[in-house]
């Protein structure tokens, strides 16, 4: 898939937002880390977290906002996005960080929002990881 402009420009935003502090001796810098592993790297992936582009197959204007927002979309490393990703360890991980970044209702409102023909499956996945995060 070549990426669109407002995928660059999300890809770009996301990178700034979701920097994380790191100490080395006595200097503190801000890095780019893979939500999985925590390592820093200069080059992430993007990821769809909550619904893949294989769920909206075949309709253009869903992949563009499931593959353009901030709510389904996690910054990992190339192993990281190969190797655990699409796992349902990664997949669970990745929308706990979202839901904890966002806010389950703003994801939800979101899905909604997408007027999917079978928005349940999400919805309910979304939900229960909410749950999850808030025993947490």
């Amino acid at each position: 898939m070549t990426m669109s402009l407002e995928r660059i420009a999300l890809k770009r935003r996301l990178l700034d937002e979701r920097r994380v502090m790191r100490r080395s001796g006595s200097r503190v810098e801000f890095v780019n880390a893979c939500e999985i592993c925590g390592n820093a790297v200069d080059a992430l992936d993007l990821h769809e977290v909550i619904i893949s582009r294989g769920d909206v197959r075949g309709n253009d204007e869903l992949l563009r906002k499931v593959t353009e927002s901030e709510y389904n979309v996690a910054l990992v490393d190339k192993r990281c996005h190969t190797d655990l990703a699409d796992t349902d360890w990664g997949h669970r991980l990745l929308t706990d960080r979202l839901i904890d970044r966002y806010g389950s209702r703003a994801i939800l409102s979101w899905i909604t929002m997408l007027n999917l023909k079978a928005p349940g499956d999400f919805l309910n996945f979304v939900v229960a990881r909410a749950m999850e995060v808030e025993k947490t």
